[in-house]
């Protein structure tokens, strides 16, 4: 279980903190009701970074999470701000394993209602978060954190040729990349889930990260033919052709990532069903 959208977003740190316990301890005690059936990723009280790894350590000691449900930007903040550095220090010693999810809203002149914040904003923040990861150095610095992106990291399979194109012919002078950024996907502990009803979408996903990076999720209820059936998601998966050994291997019960298999509910009403890798 892991917290959807619209995330907590409150400018007071106690009651954002107080909040994000409720939701912790409420899904805590859904595995303990459910053992066998149901982990969860924590919530954190992010951008208030020491209030982060206070509930981070008491969800992981107390509480049995097995990971951290994050959103694609902290607040205001992107994810890869150096003001947080000193959480990715910690989640790093900790080996933490890092849900991200967006958290898309209607953005005047540019995004200019809900259902277009969800078409289009929640895929381009996946792809944002992904990329800023791998421009930022991030996953260099804190190569113990494992990192999970929905929606098969957004459109950035799509766009993979163009960033690298664009990094041969005008380098990021704050980076020192020994190689093709999309080629760092492939190397770091980047997974992606494969919530989409878009089987194109999966396969652009393999050649770039990686039959081993892909996961399964159900995007539960938001994808309409699984709200009653959790089957029915599998079914972009279960129409690869061209490979019976990716269809296998994504759909594993058990991985070496995080076992057995979760059962993430993306609240509120979303439980996403997540094989690990």
């Amino acid at each position: 279980m892991s917290f959807s959208s619209p995330n907590i977003w409150l400018t007071d740190m106690q009651a954002r903190a107080a909040l994000v316990r409720i939701f912790n301890d409420a899904c805590a005690e859904v595995t303990r009701q459910y053992a066998g059936r149901f982990l969860f990723f924590a919530n954190l009280p992010l951008p208030f970074v020491d209030a982060a790894i206070e509930e981070a350590e008491r969800a992981f000691m107390q509480a049995g999470c097995v990971g951290l449900g994050l959103c694609t930007h902290f607040a205001q903040y992107a994810i890869t701000d150096e003001r947080f550095a000193s959480f990715y220090q910690y989640a790093n010693q900790r080996k933490c394993l890092i849900f991200l999810h967006p958290d898309p809203r209607p953005e005047p002149g540019y995004i200019d209602s809900p259902a277009m914040a969800w078409t289009l904003g929640a895929p381009f923040q996946d792809t944002a978060a992904l990329y800023q990861l791998l421009q930022s150095g991030l996953l260099e610095r804190y190569p113990d954190i494992r990192w999970i992106v929905p929606h098969c990291g957004g459109v950035l399979p799509a766009l993979a040729g163009r960033i690298d194109e664009i990094w041969q012919m005008n380098p990021d002078p704050h980076r020192d990349l020994a190689a093709p950024p999309s080629s760092y996907l492939r190397r770091h502990n980047v997974y992606v889930d494969c919530a989409t009803p878009q089987v194109s979408l999966i396969r652009l996903a393999e050649d770039l990260y990686g039959e081993e990076h892909l996961l399964f999720g159900s995007d539960f209820p938001y994808i309409k033919s699984s709200l009653h059936d959790l089957r029915q998601a599998m079914q972009p998966i279960l129409q690869l052709t061209q490979s019976g050994q990716t269809r296998q291997n994504i759909l594993r019960p058990t991985r070496p990532l995080c076992s057995p298999l979760i059962l993430a509910a993306r609240y509120p009403c979303k439980p996403t069903l997540i094989m690990l890798a």
